[in-house]
């Protein structure tokens, strides 16, 4: 299909170009699936539609042009692809979203919870870490997310092209907007529940922003606590995994702990749900990285196996992943692999991060040297003893002293019974 526009940036072009002279996108490749809308499409006599830059299982995203600002922008459809169809192909594109007939009452549900995504992120459009949302608007039978175009990457290919891993000040620089931004968001009672390197995107010029709350739900006493199960193996805790797991800050705690660890390591942390009948995590210095202890302190909390054994909220985590005071001892991880080695640690080892108090060595069982001496000396007072009474025995004495009227006894252990040895 030719173009009189970039699907990319946007640009008038002749129509014949295979490459845009403007942003370099390569036209010719370009094809767009049939169930998505062409690129052009306006929206609300606003909204203009550009290429498509992802398809997931329950919506569509395109770049976008908003004509009256004349900026880029972000346009978020609804389309769960399991339970509606479309075709816009042809000379007759089908713009309109159908419902299948039985699966009508799951596509409104999901519609509900498309239009809290939008008003959840909405509370928070002044955050820097957080995706903002400009608009939202019903149209074809479904229902459309307008937000912030991000130019950059998500943070999974932005990982594979800095050969897999980061410096940790690089980690530390990147991600402390982001967990100042979460921290207000679930002060503001949400939570993201769906954290993960593919939703993490890293602007071109190296800030970070969370983007997609699909899976945000409110962390209140009178919320739903049936929760969809919504996981990405690694990053999810052993709570996700189950529909009334008990989910709040400490959640995406797990998440974004799990997601720091593959930024420094290069590798997703063990399963969670593995990890609670065998934990084989590792930490990252053992990967080979250099890492402080305060950093690995942090992360091992953070990815706790229980709840309870977590940070219990973000300011915790920041205070002590940036801050100078003292960490406070932290209680080895259940269960334990007996032993297990792991890059010449014991897990036991490896659950401590800071130097542990100095104990002063336990007296072993059994005799000591001041007991030693007690005994020889006993023995050689018995001996006198005997001497002294065989002797006397043969003579007759007006005070005659027997064992009985001696005024310390010895023990078995050489001490006597007042102490002394």
């Amino acid at each position: 299909m030719k173009y009189d526009r970039c699907p990319n940036c946007m640009q008038s072009i002749s129509g014949e170009e295979e490459k845009c002279p403007y942003c370099g996108f390569e036209i010719a490749n370009y094809k767009e699936k049939p169930t998505c809308l062409r690129p052009f499409t306006v929206l609300q006599n606003k909204y203009m539609l550009g290429r498509v830059i992802g398809v997931g299982g329950f919506g569509i995203t395109y770049l976008g042009w908003d004509l009256n600002l004349q900026t880029y922008i972000a346009i978020k459809e609804y389309y769960p692809e399991s339970f509606v169809t479309r075709n816009t192909g042809g000379d007759n594109p089908q713009n309109t979203v159908i419902a299948q007939e039985a699966h009508k009452d799951d596509y409104d549900k999901g519609l509900k919870r498309y239009v809290e995504e939008a008003q959840n992120l909405s509370k928070f459009y002044t955050l820097p870490g957080i995706v903002s949302v400009k608009d939202f608007f019903y149209e074809n039978g479904t229902a459309y997310i307008v937000m912030e175009y991000i130019n950059g990457i998500n943070l999974k290919e932005y990982l594979n092209n800095s050969g897999g891993r980061l410096p940790e000040a690089t980690v530390l620089a990147l991600m402390k907007p982001a967990l100042e931004s979460l921290f207000t968001v679930h002060n503001g009672g949400l939570v993201h529940r769906d954290i993960s390197p593919d939703n993490i995107m890293v602007t071109s010029d190296g800030k970070i922003k969370l983007i997609d709350f699909g899976a945000a739900r409110e962390n209140t006493s009178t919320a739903d606590k049936t929760f969809t199960v919504i996981l990405k193996h690694g990053y999810a805790p052993p709570e996700q995994y189950y529909a009334k797991g008990n989910q709040g800050p400490w959640t995406d705690i797990y998440s974004l702990c799990a997601a720091m660890y593959k930024m420094l390591t290069g590798q997703v942390p063990p399963n969670s749900i593995e990890r609670m009948d065998q934990d084989e995590y590792v930490s990252p210095s053992s990967h080979g990285v250099s890492v402080s202890q305060r950093t690995e302190y942090v992360l091992r909390k953070g990815l706790a196996v229980k709840t309870t054994d977590r940070y219990q909220n973000i300011g915790e985590l920041l205070s002590d992943l940036y801050g100078t005071s003292p960490l406070s001892p932290m209680m080895p991880q259940q269960p334990m692999v007996n032993n297990v080695m792991m890059g010449g640690n014991s897990v036991s080892q490896q659950s401590m991060y800071l130097e542990e108090p100095k104990v002063a060595p336990q007296k072993k069982k059994g005799l000591g040297k001041g007991a030693i001496i007690g005994i020889i000396s006993g023995s050689v007072a018995a001996i006198a003893l005997a001497v002294v009474l065989i002797v006397n025995g043969n003579r007759p004495s007006k005070g005659k002293k027997t064992t009985e009227d001696l005024s310390t006894s010895t023990t078995e252990d050489g001490t006597t019974e007042d102490g002394t040895t």
